[in-house]
Parts: structure tokens; sequence; C-alpha cells
């Protein structure tokens, strides 16, 4: 990641005609829709960086670069109201650290939905739409670094401010590419969220029983509280879990994971998903 590699399946007209999205954007009968899927991603989970003391004027830019070209001035006005900056200023700031700018987060939020989360939207309506099963997520809680981990990164970061346009980063701050990670192997030194060890353990709890109670059973995991479990690994797991239910189109129903909060939500990400499934990337 740190290195901007790319890697994936690889399209050779022989064994494999089509990426597997476009296979499911197509509804590719290679796809088997009768296998449950769990689908999501990081809230941050584009690696984008326009610097930590970006501004307002600097994210126009960033996106002008982005969407002007193709859809017009009009659409970079409509992004950026879609994502006031306000948001990562006055609200939810345990999920924005400070030590960033608004307009930095703005745009790893923003590149994040265009380039994953509407991308797994879209993947859960069809699957809903063939007759599958999809739950989809969304992983908000930071990742927790050490003190010097946070330095380098500030470091790295304010070395973006110089650049006209944007940079990259990895590891990023917040709740960047594979944040959850440390949540599902709980690796007890990243998973210490607001100095409270529990908070975080708690979390891994939630997040490693909806894993395991999904491989184990066909049915919706809302509300499982199993009275009578046996050896872990062989049945689904004795944790009291929110509702979480199949992504019905209707609802755009979606989990958000967050330590001490996590729960099911409707009509997640609404507006910037129809945004962005009418303005999708186009390759430069």
């Amino acid at each position: 990641c740190g290195s901007g590699q790319w890697y994936g399946p690889v399209v050779d007209g022989v064994e494999l005609l089509m990426t597997p999205f476009d296979a499911v954007k197509a509804g590719d009968v290679v796809v088997d829709y009768s296998t449950p899927i769990i689908i999501g991603n990081t809230l941050e989970d584009k690696l984008i960086d326009i610097g930590r003391h970006a501004d307002a004027t600097k994210l126009r830019d960033v996106m002008h670069t982005e969407l002007a070209e193709t859809y017009g001035t009009e659409a970079v006005e409509k992004a950026l109201q879609l994502y006031p900056l306000s948001i990562f200023s006055d609200y939810a700031r345990g999920l924005f650290p400070s030590d960033w700018s608004p307009a930095y987060w703005a745009a790893r939020v923003m590149g994040a939905d265009r380039d994953f989360t509407c991308l797994s939207r879209s993947v859960a309506k069809q699957w809903h739409r063939k007759g599958g099963q999809a739950y989809w997520y969304s992983w908000m809680q930071p990742q927790v670094f050490s003190s010097k981990s946070l330095r380098s990164l500030r470091k790295a970061s304010d070395a973006n401010d110089a650049k006209q346009g944007a940079g990259s980063c990895y590891p990023c701050p917040g709740a960047g590419h594979g944040a959850d990670l440390a949540f599902l192997f709980e690796n007890p030194s990243k998973v210490d969220v607001k100095g409270k060890v529990i908070q975080g353990s708690d979390l891994t709890d939630r997040l490693q029983a909806f894993y395991v109670n999904f491989v184990w059973s066909v049915n919706e995991t809302a509300e499982v509280d199993v009275a009578n479990s046996s050896e872990a690994g062989t049945t689904r797991l004795n944790i009291h879990l929110p509702s979480w239910h199949q992504f019905d189109p209707s609802l755009g129903n979606a989990m958000r994971f967050v330590a001490g909060e996590s729960s099911e939500v409707v009509h997640y990400r609404e507006q910037e998903c129809e945004f962005w499934d009418s303005h999708p990337k186009v390759a430069r």
C-alpha cells in the first residue's frame, strides 16, 4: 500500500474475461449470488493526503482536478456541498483528530466514498437484486498509534502541505485502510481506545462474533445471544450483538463499527452515494 503498487485479479481474456466488480455490475452468471457476503470498508479507506494543514481552497483545487474535466465545475460544487467542513470540525471529533484539518478529512472521506463505500453499496444492492444476502458495514473506529508513530504521520503529512495537488499516505491517521485488523486479531497495543483497553476489547469481541456467527449460520445475526455455546470455532459465539440485517436497498442499512456505539443505521451515506454513482472515477 505504501508504495502505491496495484494488485488484484488480472483480466487476461482467457481465464478471467472481466474484473469481479464488472461481473457483479453486469449481473454475470459467473457470480454466485447464492453465497452470502459481508462487504464494506473503513470510513477513510482512501490513501489520499492533501496535507494536514490543507484549507478549503486546496480541497477545492484537488476536487477540481478529480471532477471538473469529466463532469464540469457544477459537480465540484455539489461534492463540496455534500461534505461541509463543519462535519469534520464540529461533529464527532473523536473520529477526526484535530492534528489534521477538516479539509484533510473531507478529502479522505470523499475519496473513500467514491472508490470504496459506494462501490460496496452497489455490490450489496446487486446481491439483493439477485436474491442473495449481503451485509454492508462501515468501520469508523480510528486506528490507535503510538506517540512515535503519530509524529511520523504528522511529518509525512506536513510534506504534502507543500504539494500543489494531493499526495498519499500509508499508514494513515483515522479509520484508514486496515484500521479494523488490529481489532479483528486483537492486538492489545492497538485497541487502547481513549486510554481504555476494555472499550477496544469489547469492539473486538463484537467484530469477531459477527464474523464467526456469519460463517456458522445463514440466518440474520439480529440480537444474537446464545446461552449454551460449545467450544470456540465450532458454533456461534455467546456475545450479545446489535441487530445487523441483510442489506435492503429501500432501507440502505449498514452496520457502523465504532467503540461503544456500534449500531445498524438506515439510509447510510445515501445522498453521497447517489452522487458518486452518477459521477464515478474515470481513469486519467
